[in-house]
């Protein structure tokens, strides 16, 4: 059963990573077996070691970072409205640590969409903020059609008579609430004034108590000047609550004229929770540990190629696996099949 259990594990770290391995469990179970049915119980996997070179999609050492993120997240189910940044420079894992939120947030109901900011963009107003609301639109389309009904006639009473406006930067908006008459004609300063207020109520109908709304937006430091305010606008909407926004940066690129750097201080002094998570490099007993599983073997048979490999990366996670794929790719790092172990040079 326990074999059973380990084969049908969640992550493909967790499951025999060989055929051999398997077989090598098997085998001691038929050998041990004793006359009335039993087999005493033992550690599974001993000889299961991968000839297969790949380096575990894990998270290492983050463990009270993910912790700080789902206690932000429970305090946004109980009405919070979070502005929550995650920095630090590349490769230190702010995605992976991220997507690590996701599925807890599915199980409890949540909403959660992400959006990117790229410099090709720049001039681009809200390219973020729109691939996040067209997310959540396609996301509401995928439920019942019963859910969808409710969900219409909420729309509807939320754009009102701007609906065309929403339509024009979310064009999914229309299978939702239908064809819309063409908005009026604003000037400049109006027409941005009535599309952040659309944007906000657009946002307040899909953070609710049932169904809190997490949004990370990746890259925050490209954004552009019109998403920038609309943050902070959000961050300040006295009626918005049960949301979290995550906003990932390198915030070693920032100044303090910088505009997120303004924003970021703009949103402190407002009514919003602000938080931050700053990334730093593994410990040398975090490499060992990586090193381990992807190797197939104990911490202290690494430890010095753990020392090595810190020196080298600096403890940068992304770094370690990259200098890992390097290795082997250039035979330092080689499977021994007679021996069923990994040597290295």
């Amino acid at each position: 059963a326990t074999i059973v259990a380990k084969l049908l594990a969640k992550t493909a770290e967790e499951r025999y990573q060989s055929a051999d391995g398997l077989a090598a469990d098997l085998r001691r179970c038929r050998d041990t077996l004793t006359p009335e049915g039993a087999i005493p119980s033992f550690t599974l996997g001993d000889r299961d070691v991968s000839s297969r070179f790949a380096v575990p999609e894990k998270l290492y050492g983050r463990e009270s970072e993910l912790d700080q993120l789902l206690a932000a997240f429970d305090r946004a189910r109980d009405g919070g409205r979070i502005l929550l940044s995650v920095t630090g420079r590349s490769g230190s894992g702010k995605t992976a640590l991220l997507r690590e939120l996701q599925q807890p947030v599915l199980e409890r109901g949540g909403w959660f969409v992400r959006g990117r900011f790229d410099a090709q963009h720049r001039d681009t107003p809200h390219s973020a903020l729109i691939e996040v609301g067209a997310e959540l639109v396609r996301q509401l389309l995928t439920r019942s059609e019963d859910r969808v009904a409710v969900w219409r006639e909420r729309m509807r009473e939320v754009v009102g008579d701007s609906g065309q406006v929403l339509i024009d930067v979310l064009p999914d908006v229309e299978l939702l609430i239908g064809p819309q008459p063409p908005a009026a004609d604003l000037p400049h300063a109006e027409a941005e004034i009535r599309f952040n207020r659309l944007a906000c109520a657009f946002f307040r109908l899909f953070a609710g108590p049932r169904h809190p709304l997490v949004v990370q937006l990746d890259d925050l430091d490209l954004a552009d000047p019109a998403s920038l305010k609309l943050i902070e606008l959000l961050m300040a909407e006295p009626e918005l609550h049960h949301l979290l926004l995550v906003s990932c940066f390198r915030a070693d690129e920032l100044t303090p004229s910088h505009p997120l750097s303004l924003t970021l201080r703009a949103v402190e002094s407002g009514p919003a929770e602000t938080e931050r998570i700053e990334l730093g490099a593994l410990a040398v007993e975090q490499v060992s540990t990586i090193l381990a599983d992807t190797l197939g073997v104990e911490d202290d048979a690494v430890r010095s190629l753990a020392a090595t490999l810190h020196d080298k990366t600096l403890g940068n996670p992304l770094f370690v696996s990259q200098y890992l794929r390097t290795l082997h790719a250039e035979g330092l790092l080689r499977f021994d099949a007679e021996a069923r172990a990994w040597r290295w040079d």
